[in-house]
């Protein structure tokens, strides 16, 4: 079963839409290349589904032949540039006219202090 799939039964009604981003949507990946894919659903996470996620993501990690880099994201979220302007719908419905992207300022301050807030 592809990942995006996986993913998608996962959160049970609640996927809006999977996007890839990064290298991949881009067509420029190279070996070594991680997937990058945005996972926009209706309502925040609740820690039983960050927790639930998090296993899933761990065994399709270990099956994956690329290393998986995905975020979820509550639809009512602002988007990062990459979502609204440089990414590719796998599945669901593209809503990427509707989203809010972030300002610049706010995304590279983001960029800056990302290494320090992600694991």
């Amino acid at each position: 079963m592809h990942v995006a799939d996986n993913l998608w039964a996962a959160m049970a009604g609640r996927a809006i839409a999977i996007y890839s981003t990064g290298s991949y949507a881009g067509e420029y990946a190279v070996a070594g290349s991680d997937l990058d894919l945005e996972v926009i659903v209706s309502g925040r996470l609740s820690s039983t589904d960050k927790a639930t996620m998090e296993q899933i993501l761990a065994k399709l990690n270990d099956s994956a032949l690329v290393e998986l880099d995905v975020s979820f994201h509550d639809v009512r979220e602002v988007a990062r540039p990459a979502l609204k302007y440089r990414s590719k719908l796998i599945r669901g419905t593209d809503i990427r006219d509707d989203l809010d992207v972030m300002t610049r300022t706010y995304w590279i301050r983001e960029r800056l202090h990302a290494g320090y807030c992600y694991k």
